[in-house]
């Protein structure tokens, strides 16, 4: 089927599209103080924060209750049910969009050799006040994409296939307004957390792959040539003072490829997904696939003092099969935990 040959070339690019964000990666001078008395400064601080960070959570500490029942509150559902209201139009006229882009998206390019669908969201500013009302502030900067499919201006026997695309987010807690009167006893001082998932593909293929009967791996013996830049960014800043202990911790996991698009590193991301979920679910085999990853990784932890000063970094690490077995790590501690 063509328009199923096209939807899973088109998969295979967008899952791999995210490439250079807007969005900034925190500084320690974006979060708040924490009026902690005592810093993270080495790794027996360290210890003492964590303990201390286990304690607040598994006891009384007013953010975390006020998470754990968010859910129940009547104003909490109100402001999802008016949010949703603001979103309905745009989501809506975004639909139809694509909806009417694909439909005609394969006749488009036979008639005049082009087409592309329109993935751009417009979110209207007012879209997520009611959730800042209660100390939630939701920013999306950028929400843009396009997929296009042209005629080869180098050979006509060929087809050039594009994806651009940016989609970013923010979350900031105004811990004040979120926890009112209970905000100077909650060992949080501030939480923001910001991601993006950016990128841009170019292939160029053999029309043929736009034939009826091609299946997910024929694809890419399609392909004659590609050019992948592609980056997804996680970033957490935190400021916490637990009994006195604490800082401004700042957060960042970052993956990224760059690079051609073929079968072989399509391979080896699949081995290493499934080398990774194995450990998920519990498989205590060497997740060797690991050391094959073709993206590059990236995962930091790093505490500072109010004063902005670099106190202690409790992770650093861009090795992927070092992250793994660090994870393998503590997901196997933490079932021992939950089995006692």
């Amino acid at each position: 089927m063509k328009k199923i040959a096209l939807v899973l070339l088109s998969f295979v690019a967008a899952s791999m599209s995210f490439a250079q964000t807007k969005i900034s990666q925190y500084s320690p001078k974006d979060v708040k103080k924490s009026e902690a008395k005592t810093f993270v400064t080495d790794e027996e601080s360290y210890k003492l924060y964590q303990e201390k960070s286990k304690e607040a959570a598994l006891t009384t500490d007013p953010f975390i209750t006020k998470c754990a029942s968010i859910g129940n509150e009547e104003a909490f559902v109100y402001a999802i049910a008016e949010t949703g209201d603001n979103l309905s139009e745009e989501l809506e006229r975004f639909s139809m969009r694509v909806d009417d882009q694909s439909g005609s998206f394969l006749d488009l390019y036979n008639e005049k050799g082009y087409s592309e669908i329109d993935f751009t969201i417009n979110f209207p500013k007012k879209a997520f006040k009611p959730f800042s009302k209660l100390g939630v502030n939701i920013n999306l900067p950028v929400t843009t994409g396009f997929f296009a499919l042209s005629n080869s201006k180098d050979d006509e026997k060929n087809v050039d296939i594009t994806l651009d695309f940016d989609y970013e987010s923010e979350l900031a807690m105004d811990m004040k307004k979120f926890l009112a009167k209970e905000a100077s006893s909650s060992a949080y001082k501030d939480l923001k957390i910001a991601m993006g998932a950016t990128g841009k593909v170019y292939i160029n293929a053999d029309k043929s792959c736009l034939e009826d009967g091609v299946d997910f791996e024929e694809l890419l013996t399609y392909i004659n040539s590609s050019n992948v830049d592609v980056k997804f960014v996680f970033y957490v800043g935190t400021s916490v003072n637990i009994d006195g202990v604490g800082g401004k911790g700042l957060m960042d996991f970052t993956i990224a490829y760059k690079g051609s698009l073929n079968k072989n590193v399509i391979n080896k991301f699949k081995a290493a997904y499934e080398d990774f979920m194995a450990i998920v679910n519990g498989d205590s085999k060497d997740p060797a696939a690991i050391r094959e990853f073709p993206g590059t990784v990236h995962c930091g932890f790093t505490m500072y003092n109010d004063k902005n000063v670099e106190t202690y970094v409790v992770y650093d690490e861009s090795d992927p099969y070092a992250m793994v077995i660090k994870f393998k790590e503590a997901l196997e501690k933490a079932q021992s935990v939950v089995a006692q």
